[in-house]
This record gives structure tokens, C-alpha cells and sequence, in this order.
């Protein structure tokens, strides 16, 4: 199946990465309340999840729901040995906060 590029020139995937990176550049450290924790988490999941489907359309389910579970994983307890792994290990730091309402994303 043919790659569909075109869907990362959707406006739609334009417009979430554009607030997506406003809200982790801007937004958050001047405002820091709950608005902008769910906003990237909607636009950053749409985002993830349209990028991967442009590459690898005849997948989109199986990309949709892995990215689903991974969500969830990351979202939770369960992640916190491989965040501090990659902490110890990496050239750069990852960090998030449990906070079983971006589950609603």
C-alpha cells in the first residue's frame, strides 16, 4: 500500500502539531494548569498516531491501539523503572506525571 504522505499536510495535523509544540514551548511553564496537561495530551496523541499512519497506512488499527497501550503504560506506575533507566542511562532526561485523567485522551 502507498505511503500517504498527504495526511502530514492535512490541516488538521498542522494545526495539533502547531499547538503542540506552542503548548510544550509556551503554554505550560506560563500557565502550567490542567487546559494545558490535557491539550498535549489530545494533540500529542493525534499527532504520534497520524505521523506513524502516514508512513504505514495498512496499519492504522494496529498503530491506533499500540499507541493506545503505550499511552497507558507511560501514564501509569509501570513505567517509572524504565524512566528512571533511561534517566541513567540517556544523554537526556524524560519526566511525567501520573495523572489517570489523560487517560481520557
Amino acid at each position: 500500500m502507498k505511503r500517504q504522505y498527504n495526511l502530514l499536510l492535512h490541516p488538521a495535523f498542522i494545526i495539533s502539531l502547531f499547538l503542540l509544540l506552542l503548548n510544550d514551548i509556551s503554554l505550560k511553564y506560563q500557565f502550567a494548569n490542567t487546559f494545558t496537561g490535557k491539550l498535549s495530551d489530545f494533540s500529542g496523541l493525534f499527532v504520534f498516531t497520524l505521523f506513524w499512519i502516514a508512513l504505514f497506512p495498512a496499519n492504522k488499527k494496529s498503530i491506533a491501539f499500540i499507541t493506545a497501550i503505550l499511552f497507558i503504560w507511560w501514564k501509569s506506575p509501570l513505567s517509572a523503572s524504565f524512566i528512571y533507566w533511561w534517566n541513567e542511562t540517556m544523554f537526556f532526561s524524560v519526566s511525567r506525571i501520573i495523572d489517570y485523567s489523560d487517560l481520557l485522551a
